[in-house]
């Protein structure tokens, strides 16, 4: 990330700037400098806010443009720590108050710079009892101005004359970061301060110590107003802890859509510092967000009024706040309702009117980038307008909110796949139980009719021509029973019984079972000690089937070769025979497709089936044109 897009400087450092022009320039508008800078008013004001090197930039260039001030960095740095910012650094100046030698106090307190900007790092070597080597380096990718710089030695004066009105600071700053100096790689600024005091009689030294006991007596009330303070940001971060626990329970307990968005709002609503908080999704298609809950009332007449009312198209021409925040996805603050009544219907403005709406903030309800809705708060109860730490505040709620939707729509479609799940593999197992007894039904009658006609053929001594018709009779039975048996086999959940099975043995002996074909010749390659953990039965039918389609095919060679690799068995099955044609190539492995037409096209995806058991691959090699060639990898273990 560039300097231009880091957030840098904090936004009291801008404030600085407005202040001092007011005071000093009053007939410079400070509004039109903002303007001229990209800035808005909210941002300078929150105390939360961090702006970028580009933005910083843009500001100082506006403000030279439209004020013709000369150094007005340095003023500005300078003003900021004897005037502008008490509320926010008084604290550190009664502090420093305290601290004795006033070196010792410019050491202790110059690393606080760091509190208000991450463009530096700072460090200080005490030269004497009144001079100080600070160095400022740059940070990584970090491109400040040379107004920076002179806006550093404002600051440096101004902390001096935080703590003592008599002491003025002389600088030497031989070595700058913007005259070539660097450390590391990064650039840095030197500067050698030395403190003088401007009075010395007896007069100005009582006066002095008067002014500390004064400072002193107001420091007490800054440490104890700083720690309500920090008692208070502490109460708000168990309050968002423990909202976003009672968020995930309501999640927890697995209820409908209307009941998670209606559970989670109760509890936002007990929670939050807001009058009202509505959520609105959006519907199928993405055309309208539609009212689904909200905090605040629990009136039914206004719940009626919302479903009736809560409906704000996404695609009209004319677009309200809502949409426009849930189509650009970026939040979005109405400090004034009554600015927006040209932006929306007059229908849309009875919800501003029925709960006396005056500002509200609308947040994109996101999750993983996608936009479910909008989630929308109004009115503090303590009528107080809505800051940055507001605005921050409701982006993560609705951050959270889409966290809790996606994860209950994504629970709902799990839910719903089991169930589909569970009833698709219910229909197969009553089809395969149909589909198994009408096989037997018709098994059974064939195998009775190969009987009696083998009985024919021994006692009745029929006719050559009733012999020829018994024969291709019987044929056909046969291939009844073949069919019947591989529906049986296809639809038959495999059974696997695993042990280690040596593959040069078990191909060894199905290639001498097979080998009765003098025109065929088979070749084997494999390790003698080459062991997989399978079901033997499975491993003879696939081996003894493809070496049967290969013999079909026309195959005069067949080679079966096995390489170990990654705990993998890969078998490699070739012949020279006539291979697969092109239009059966992609679904070869797939029921009752078949080269040739009097088979039942079950022999390759039964093999597939079973290789799948065994948590293996089966593929065709389409680019091998000698013939066909099946690879075959298997887990070893």
């Amino acid at each position: 990330m560039s300097s231009n897009e880091k957030r840098l400087y904090n936004s009291i450092l801008s404030k600085m700037y407005i202040l001092y022009l007011e005071k000093h320039y009053p007939e410079v508008n400070v509004h039109d400098i903002l303007k001229d800078a990209g800035l808005d008013e909210a941002s300078i004001n929150d105390p939360s806010h961090w702006f970028t090197q580009k933005e910083v930039n843009r500001f100082h260039d506006a403000i030279i443009e439209y004020s013709e001030g000369k150094n007005i960095p340095y003023y500005t740095g300078k003003f900021g720590f004897e005037e502008s910012m008490k509320d926010s650094e008084e604290t550190i100046k009664k502090r420093a108050q305290a601290l004795g030698n006033p070196i010792e106090v410019f050491n202790e307190l110059l690393p606080l710079a760091g509190v208000l900007t991450k463009s530096c790092s700072y460090q200080t070597h005490i030269e004497s009892d009144s001079t100080i080597k600070v160095i400022v380096t740059e940070n990584d990718n970090v491109a400040e101005e040379p107004f920076q710089c002179e806006s550093r030695k404002g600051y440096f004066t101004g902390l001096v004359k935080m703590f003592d009105d008599y002491l003025e600071p002389e600088f030497k700053h031989e070595k700058c970061m913007f005259n070539g100096q660097q450390k590391g790689g990064n650039r840095v600024c030197e500067y050698i301060i030395t403190l003088k005091r401007k009075y010395t009689s007896g007069k100005n030294k009582a006066e002095e110590i008067e002014r500390v006991k004064d400072e002193l007596s107001k420091t007490r009330k800054e440490l104890s107003r700083a720690y309500t303070d920090l008692l208070k940001m502490e109460k708000e971060n168990h309050t968002y802890a423990i909202l976003m626990n009672e968020m995930g329970n309501v999640f927890q307990e697995k209820i409908t859509m209307n009941d998670i968005i209606g559970k989670t709002l109760q509890t936002l609503g007990k929670r939050l510092n807001f009058n009202l908080g509505i959520v609105f999704l959006a519907d199928h298609d993405e055309s309208n967000l539609l009212y689904r809950g909200h905090f605040g009332s629990d009136d039914a007449k206004d719940i009626e009024f919302l479903k009736k009312e809560g409906i704000f198209p996404l695609k009209d021409k004319k677009l309200g706040p809502f949409a426009k925040c849930f189509n650009t996805k970026e939040i979005r603050i109405v400090p004034n309702t009554d600015k927006i009544k040209n932006e929306i219907t007059a229908a849309k403005n009875k919800i501003i009117i029925r709960f006396s709406i005056k500002s509200f903030i609308c947040a994109p309800v996101i999750h993983k980038g996608k936009c479910l809705g909008v989630f929308a708060v109004s009115n503090k109860k303590n009528d107080k307008c809505f800051t940055k730490k507001d605005e921050i505040f409701v982006s993560g709620i609705a951050s959270d909110l889409g966290v809790v939707i996606h994860n209950y729509l994504k629970y709902l479609e799990e839910t719903y796949l089991k169930i589909k799940t569970k009833e698709n593999e219910k229909k197969i197992i009553i089809r395969q139980d149909l589909a198994g007894r009408a096989i037997h039904n018709i098994r059974n009658p064939a195998q009775a009719m190969h009987t009696c006609l083998d009985t024919i053929k021994k006692k009745d001594n029929p006719s050559p021509e009733l012999s020829n018709r018994l024969n291709r009779l019987e044929l056909n039975l046969v291939r009844i029973e073949e069919l019947a048996n591989d529906f049986l086999r296809y639809l038959r959940p495999i059974k696997i019984r695993k042990e280690r099975i040596n593959l040069h043995e078990l191909i060894t002996m199905i290639v001498f079972r097979m080998d009765g074909d003098n025109a065929i010749e088979i070749d084997t390659n494999f390790d003698k000690s080459s062991i997989i953990v399978a079901d033997k039965s499975s491993m003879t039918y696939i081996f003894e089937e493809m070496i049967h389609n290969a013999k079909k095919n026309g195959a005069t060679q067949i080679s079966l070769r096995g390489k170990p690799q990654d705990n993998i068995k890969t078998i490699t099955i070739e012949d020279n025979g006539r291979g697969i044609p092109d239009k059966f190539e992609d679904n070869i492995f797939e029921p009752f497709k078949s080269v040739d037409p009097i088979n039942t096209g079950l022999g390759m995806p039964i093999i597939k089936n079973m290789v799948k058991e065994h948590k293996g691959k089966i593929y065709y090699d389409n680019e091998y044109k000698q013939g066909a060639r099946f690879i075959v990898e298997l887990p070893i273990k």
